[in-house]
């Protein structure tokens, strides 16, 4: 006869009780295990703990057949972790008079956290840690945001977490929960030129992976415009002014000619 026990748990429940309540079999009886995730929890395996300083990985299976007598202390239990997710948010700066060193406000708000718990944001270059001015008009006082490295949730699991980016940047917000909600925003810099385009700036993190990384991208693109104008000069000889000259030709009979004098003007 084969013993079935389904555990659903979080936490490491020994192969012999189930909901408090133990089961007595003979030596030599086979137990089949079966675990089963909770909705949010990832199934890692089947260890002993009869050392429980370096547990013994026995499968990685969520069904796992033992005979007792080979596992008489009774301590094979599930280990299940809560799945995390890696929020990604990456910077690009277009156009050709878009500024790449400069740094834009975007925030990240989320619902669904645990209540008080931190969380650890990471960035592509270590640099980017700490206060950075934004991108401003030339006679402007430019606002300026602090890059931290982690942030808390309050009491009913929200967030806000404002930040700086500038092109090529990859701000990563980490070990975030479950079901957690997130929107990803930037400030308008419309007035400075700029046109801003986000992808995947927002959702819920329930994949179905172990550790996710969900993207958002933000790209700021500032276009002027170069206009061709071709001007036509006709000169004259012996001291008559052309037109568009300020200066009369030289009295040389072998100036008479027509020249082409293209500009290239830039519109800004």
């Amino acid at each position: 006869e084969i013993y079935t026990l389904s555990l659903h748990d979080a936490l490491p429940i020994y192969a012999y009780k189930k909901s408090g309540v133990a089961y007595f079999v003979d030596d030599g009886t086979f137990v089949e295990a079966v675990a089963a995730p909770k909705e949010g929890y990832h199934f890692e395996g089947w260890y002993d703990l009869s050392n429980p300083d370096a547990p013994e990985l026995l499968s990685s299976s969520p069904t796992y057949t033992y005979n007792v007598k080979d596992r008489h202390t009774g301590c094979v239990y599930a280990r299940f972790t809560p799945r995390t997710y890696t929020l990604k948010v990456s910077k690009s700066v277009t156009g050709n008079m878009g500024d790449k060193r400069a740094y834009f406000k975007m925030t990240a708000t989320f619902t669904g956290l645990k209540a008080g718990q931190t969380y650890a944001i990471e960035y592509s270059d270590a640099s980017a840690q700490g206060s950075h001015a934004l991108v401003a008009r030339p006679n402007d006082r430019a606002e300026t945001v602090e890059n931290k490295t982690a942030f808390t949730a309050d009491g009913q699991g929200k967030a806000t977490v404002p930040f700086a980016v500038k092109d090529g940047l990859t701000v990563s917000i980490k070990a975030l929960d479950y079901n957690a909600v997130y929107t990803v925003s930037e400030d308008d810099y419309s007035s400075l030129g700029y046109h801003a385009e986000l992808t995947g700036a927002s959702g819920t993190l329930n994949g179905p992976r172990v550790t996710v990384a969900v993207e958002a991208k933000a790209t700021n693109s500032r276009q002027v415009a170069v206009q061709l104008i071709s001007r036509r000069i006709t000169a004259a000889v012996f001291g008559v002014p052309c037109v568009g000259c300020q200066k009369p030709f030289a009295a040389d009979p072998a100036l008479l000619r027509s020249v082409t004098d293209t500009q290239s003007l830039k519109e800004i």
